[in-house]
Formats: C-alpha cells, sequence, structure tokens
C-alpha cells in the first residue's frame, strides 16, 4: 500500500522547486503536482507534497528555514495590521497588542469600526415620510455616537503608544457602515494589511447561536493571518511570549498556515511548538 502524501505548499513553478531541492537535500522525498508540463517555468498553483511519515521532519526543516531567511522579511511582510473594535475591553487588549507588534516590525496601526444603520420593516405607504424622518435622524445620531467613540479610543491608544515608547507607530482610524464581518472582510481587501488582530466576545462580537461570532466569521472568509485576543487574556508585550503553540492534524493546510506563522514571529525570540493528538497509534506521523 502506498504511503499518503500531504500538501505542505502551494507555490509558482519556480518557488516550488526551490522548497524541493532544499528538502530532498535535508532527506525528505519531495513531489510536485499540478505542472504545466509543456510550460512548467510558468506554473502557477504548483503542489509541493511529501510523505506522511517525513511531516515531521519536513516541519523542523521548515521551521530552520524560515527562522534564518524570513526574519529580514517581516517588516515588509506585514507593513499595515488592521484592527477591527467595537469599544470593548477585548478590543482594547488587541489595539494595544497590535501596537506593541507594530513596534517592534515597523508597521503601521489602523483601526476599523463598522456600526449598524438601523433597519426599517415594511410600512403602510403613507407612513414612509414620518418613518424617513425617524431614520434619517436615528441613522446621524449612531453615525455621531460612533465617531465620537471611534476618536476617544483613538486617543486612548495614542496615549498608550506614548507610555510605551510607541509613539513612532503610525496610527489610524476608520469609520464605515455595515455588518461587521463584511466590512471587516472589505476594509482587508482595500487595505490589504499583513495580518488582522481583533479581540472576541466584545459588545459588538458577541456570537449566536445562527450567525456565530465576528472572529470566527472573518476567518472563515480571509487569507490574512488572524490574530484572536480572547476576552479574558492577560495583555502582555510582545517581548514577553516567549512560546507558541500550533495545534496540528497534519492536514495540507497546516503546512500553509505554519509558514505563514513562522513569517510573523521569525523575528522575535519565540519557540514554535507543534502539537498532534491521534487515536491511531499505528499512524506513521505518530512513528
Amino acid at each position: 500500500m502506498e504511503e499518503k502524501l500531504i500538501e505542505i505548499a502551494i507555490e509558482n513553478y519556480s518557488k516550488a522547486v526551490i522548497l524541493k531541492t532544499y528538502l530532498e537535500a535535508n532527506g525528505v522525498d519531495c513531489f510536485l503536482k499540478n505542472i504545466n508540463i509543456l510550460q512548467g517555468a510558468v506554473s502557477e498553483g504548483v503542489k509541493v507534497q511529501i510523505k506522511e511519515s517525513d511531516a515531521e521532519k519536513a516541519l523542523k526543516l521548515l521551521t530552520q528555514k524560515h527562522h534564518s531567511d524570513e526574519a529580514k522579511k517581516l517588516g515588509l511582510q506585514l507593513r499595515k495590521i488592521l484592527v477591527p473594535i467595537d469599544f470593548s475591553i477585548p478590543s482594547q487588549n488587541a489595539a494595544r497588542f497590535a501596537v506593541m507588534l507594530a513596534a517592534k516590525s515597523n508597521s503601521e496601526v489602523k483601526l476599523l469600526h463598522v456600526f449598524n444603520s438601523p433597519i426599517v420593516d415594511m410600512i403602510p405607504f403613507t407612513d414612509v415620510a414620518s418613518i424617513q424622518i425617524d431614520f434619517d435622524m436615528n441613522y446621524n445620531l449612531l453615525h455621531k455616537t460612533a465617531k465620537e467613540k471611534l476618536a476617544k479610543f483613538y486617543a486612548d491608544l495614542v496615549e498608550f503608544a506614548k507610555q510605551i515608547g510607541a509613539e513612532n507607530v503610525p496610527i489610524g482610524y476608520t469609520l464605515r457602515e455595515g455588518y461587521a464581518a463584511y466590512g471587516i472582510i472589505e476594509t482587508s481587501q482595500k487595505y490589504k494589511p499583513g495580518i488582522i488582530v481583533m479581540g472576541t466576545k466584545g459588545e459588538g462580537f458577541r456570537s449566536t447561536e445562527l450567525v456565530g461570532s465576528v472572529a470566527n466569521e472573518v476567518s472563515e472568509e480571509t487569507r490574512l493571518p488572524l490574530l484572536v485576543i480572547p476576552e479574558k487574556a492577560v495583555l502582555k508585550g510582545v517581548d514577553e511570549v516567549k512560546n507558541v503553540l500550533y495545534a496540528t492534524n497534519f492536514d495540507e493546510s497546516d503546512y500553509v498556515s505554519i509558514r505563514k506563522l513562522l513569517k510573523i514571529v521569525s523575528p522575535f525570540d519565540i519557540k514554535l511548538f507543534c502539537v498532534h493528538v491521534s487515536d491511531k497509534p499505528d499512524s506513521p506521523a505518530i512513528k
């Protein structure tokens, strides 16, 4: 029975060949898939695969490679940090952590608040004029309130940056109307941050049985790295974070995720630990 192959990356042809050469030079058999036979040099979406039994060794090699090659690139990788907020304590923690991360990686921070406009149900035609006036007044009040809260949140964050010696970190903010998750995704597509940092279970981020939390929705839709700060997390400086734990099931997406994670943590004095839990003791990955 042939051993299962695991996908560790999807690259263009030249990068895939470089990665294959690196792994095979260190004793890991590597296979390329989806190569354009006629024009291999211009192939896009080439899958890099390894044997399942080589998963642990390949992971260690990738970790070593990224710690040595990617540290210098982090400033260019991140550049921008997007922080969706709802003025809650978890949002404040996320924003403060983002400032500390920006100070370490020479990045800028943009705060984003998405507020919901009032929804008007179907109404009799004769009442349209009076309802429209109420609608406009409510909308203007919501917009004004959100703008004032955002300005205060921004001012408090700037003061925090000064207190920790990060006053040189560029901090901006934007306000937009709509549904929170969609607003975050659309803004990230235009702003193009290197990472999104957000808190969970804030005033406007609470989960529901039908919709789920905004953080979960964003994680399902975005392809950007998403750092979620739990509600009860104790805020620490990035220099105090020494260990990072990654739970892996050796899925195809794991290696891509780990490589992105390594790009973020490589400049810091951090050890990355990967844990795999299996109820199959005969699995090649366990051995």
